[in-house]
């Protein structure tokens, strides 16, 4: 396996990287297809009809990306924001944001998406590296602590009764 970086997807990239948010859209929280920005604060959304994650689509074709490529294809990839500036209640943050992580089905539980992280650690070892999930999301989040990650902040029922949304961070000069 192979991951690349690339500020700029290109068809066939785009193409496999939509197929991949189809399959993982409901298994968000809020879904992805329900979500307008990949930085959206409102997250407790009423869910409507069925649709493909297109609004979010654009945003992540938009984004930086890493993408983890088996036998010429897409099977895993992390979009973010190179310079963000971040506002949360506690702090601001000028940061690398990464929105979006997703693995295909059929690959997970590879490292797939620990080497993405990796990657993304070594690319930008001099850079403040923040990410969001939610607090049920115990795969992720273990994996974040695992690397070394640690919660700056998290906002209680943000997207729903008992789901909390969680900021994990990396952020240079704090203790890790």
């Amino acid at each position: 396996m192979e991951i690349i970086y690339t500020a700029s997807l290109s068809e066939e990239q785009k193409k496999q990287v939509f197929e991949i948010l189809c399959e993982a859209d409901r298994e968000f929280i809020p879904p992805l297809s329900y979500r307008e920005d990949t930085k959206q604060k409102n997250l407790y959304v009423q869910q409507s009809e069925t649709k493909p994650p297109y609004i979010y689509f654009e945003k992540v074709t938009k984004q930086s990306n890493l993408l983890a490529i088996e036998e010429g294809h897409v099977v895993g990839f992390m979009s973010f924001e190179e310079d963000y500036f971040l506002e949360l209640e506690e702090k601001s943050y000028e940061t690398l944001y990464m929105s979006t992580l997703i693995v295909r089905k059929e690959s997970r539980r590879k490292g797939i998406s620990s080497r993405l992280y990796e990657e993304l650690l070594k690319r930008f070892q001099d850079r403040n590296i923040i990410t969001r999930t939610w607090s049920t999301n115990v795969s992720h989040i273990g994996l974040l602590e695992k690397l070394g990650f640690q919660m700056i902040e998290c906002i209680r029922n943000d997207r729903g009764p008992g789901i909390d949304t969680v900021y994990y961070g990396r952020i240079l000069g704090e203790k890790q």
